[in-house]
């Protein structure tokens, strides 16, 4: 029959001081240094805690939950793994504190490595100063010469050089491009690299010019602008006007694709059309207007009418119409063409 112990069994050394206590009620076991400390307790719970010298909790093991617990409160942790050089030399840090890991010293570089079954890679080399994520051909890699990588079955088709502060999209047999998309994802601007083309979504190039400050709320895109002696834009008031410098761009479902002299803060300015399409308001009272006559401004204010007379027309013409308004006023499409 197993020996019963009621009481606690206390182990001393030779100095007669503590060093073991079981404690068979609580199927315990406490180991104590030579100052009466606790410094390590395992428990029938398969729970194992390291305690500083201040008897605070350092490491813990629990064994139900197969967790490692290093610090605690006022003692946080940090695991190192020795390279076996010295007892010192380190090769792996793990600070509780500052919540970071270190990998590598002066002897060894540290380095990361992860597999997929896919053959995909991720890879940290503290060694060549890169990051590579691959599977076969294909990947991307930074290093620390500053450069970014993405390869396609071997072809570098893009990449961004820090020394040369240029960005390289496209390669032999893969033709880069850029696209920029707007708010409901539909491309805006795209740069094709197979053309050489610039490809913008709206309709007009324009540049922003100041517009007399008294009007400034009452002007409607697609409105007729002419110059004043300040160099400030109004809306037109006469016909044949031969200060006239544009449209108001915006109107319909044309909007400008690039817009020139942009003032940051400055708010007494607008877009005006210079060329390509806008949409314009027109006055047919002066005249029906159809698809390919010239139009110019007149003495309805901000409007434009149908130009009739040649003569008059020359140096006052802001475009040519692309649609029909046979009666009354209207909102037309134009190709603007300043003459």
């Amino acid at each position: 029959m197993p020996q019963q112990f009621s009481e606690p069994i206390n182990l001393v050394n030779s100095q007669n001081k503590l060093t073991i206590t079981i404690d068979n009620e609580t199927g315990t076991i406490t180991f104590v240094d030579s100052a009466g400390r606790a410094r390590a307790i395992l428990n029938n719970r398969g729970e194992l805690n390291i305690l500083d010298g201040n008897e605070r909790p350092s490491m813990k093991f629990e064994a139900n939950k197969a967790d490692l617990i290093i610090g605690a409160k006022a003692n946080p942790g940090k695991l190192f793994l020795i390279d076996g050089v010295s007892d010192t030399s380190s090769t792996v840090q793990i600070s509780g504190d500052t919540g970071s890991i270190n990998l590598g010293n002066r002897a060894n570089a540290g380095a990361v490595h992860v597999s997929g079954q896919d053959g995909g890679t991720i890879s940290l080399s503290g060694s060549a100063g890169k990051i590579t994520i691959a599977k076969a051909h294909n990947g991307f890699e930074a290093n620390e010469d500053g450069a970014i990588v993405c390869k396609y079955n071997k072809a570098e088709v893009f990449k961004f050089d820090a020394e040369k502060a240029a960005l390289y999209l496209g390669a032999v047999g893969r033709d880069g491009d850029l696209v920029i998309r707007d708010k409901s994802g539909k491309d805006a601007i795209k740069l094709d690299g197979d053309t050489g083309d610039i490809i913008l979504k709206n309709a007009d190039f324009a540049e922003d010019f100041d517009i007399l400050e008294s009007i400034i709320g009452e002007i409607e895109p697609g409105s007729v602008m002419v110059l004043n002696n300040n160099g400030q834009l109004e809306a037109c008031n006469k016909p044949y006007d031969k200060k006239v410098a544009g449209v108001i761009s915006g109107a319909g479902k044309y909007k400008p694709g690039i817009v020139m002299d942009k003032q940051t803060g400055v708010k007494n300015r607008l877009p005006v059309a210079l060329s390509g399409k806008v949409f314009c308001k027109v006055d047919a009272s002066y005249g029906a207007i159809e698809v390919g006559d010239l139009i110019t401004s007149s003495e309805t204010v901000g409007y434009a009418m149908k130009a009739s007379d040649p003569n008059l027309g020359f140096g006052s013409v802001i475009g040519k119409a692309l649609a029909p308004c046979l009666d009354g006023k209207g909102l037309i499409p134009i190709l603007v063409s300043l003459q």
